[in-house]
């Protein structure tokens, strides 16, 4: 699941969702979603060397490693 949620006018964040073996991922690094009236655009791009972005109204907002910012694999111990 990808794009904006607004709740109850505290929490503007966008929300980037992976499902892994069964389980769901949220993204961990906070990416605000636009607040005013108008309409905006949400682009998430992945790429294939496992980096992504995300975009709004084309401006690049956030960018780093899925392996990073999303928690696929446990820490190893």
């Amino acid at each position: 699941m990808f794009g904006p949620r607004y709740l109850w006018n505290r929490t503007k964040r966008v929300h980037a969702i992976f499902n892994h073996e069964g389980e769901n991922l949220l993204l961990e690094r906070e990416v605000r979603a636009e607040s005013d009236q108008l309409t905006h655009v949400y682009t998430l791009i992945v790429h294939e060397d496992s980096t992504y972005e995300i975009r709004v109204d084309g401006e690049s907002k956030q960018y780093g490693s899925l392996y990073d910012d999303w928690k696929f694999e446990e820490p190893r111990k």
